[in-house]
């Protein structure tokens, strides 16, 4: 998964766009902003520590939004309870805004420490499946595919 950029393209998680499983004490789920889709940018690892960038993607700029970014520290599980397990903690939240990238975005800042994981059940280097659960007990799935376009993109603005 290293230096590569996973878009989500399919949820089943009917009740809302995206559940998640974290610990902010809310409900486990959060419903994305209309036009926007996930896509994770991992970076470099040091053994089973890394980073992480958690991206909100817009398809079209809503008021000259394009995209948030959650700069995050993440760990992947090797042990024999939930191999796979990945867990990233949002550092820091930057937008690209009107063609301006990296802009500190204040409300945001309240996520700063929020630990998010994504319980990997499926990984073959070209598809990753995540279960979660709901609060109600209900097993969800996302899907995620590499994303070579925002790979690309990623590589031309380093």
């Amino acid at each position: 998964i290293e230096n590569k950029s996973w878009r989500m393209v399919f949820s089943t998680d009917n009740t809302k766009e995206r559940g998640r499983n974290d610990t902010s004490g809310g409900d486990g789920s959060a419903e994305l902003p209309y036009g926007s889709t996930v896509v994770f940018r991992v970076g470099e690892f040091q053994g089973m520590d890394g980073s992480l960038d958690y991206v909100l993607k817009f398809s079209k700029q809503v008021m000259g939004l394009k995209e948030l970014v959650a700069q995050s520290t993440c760990s992947v599980g090797i042990g024999p309870v939930n191999p796979g397990l990945l867990t990233f903690q949002y550092q820091d939240i930057k937008t690209n805004i009107f063609g301006v990238s990296n802009l500190p975005v204040g409300f945001f800042g309240l996520l700063k420490g929020r630990v998010t994981y994504v319980d990997t059940v499926w990984f073959d280097g070209e598809r990753w499946i995540e279960r979660n659960y709901l609060e109600n007990g209900d097993v969800v799935y996302s899907v995620y595919v590499r994303d070579l376009q925002d790979e690309e993109a990623c590589s031309k603005s380093k």
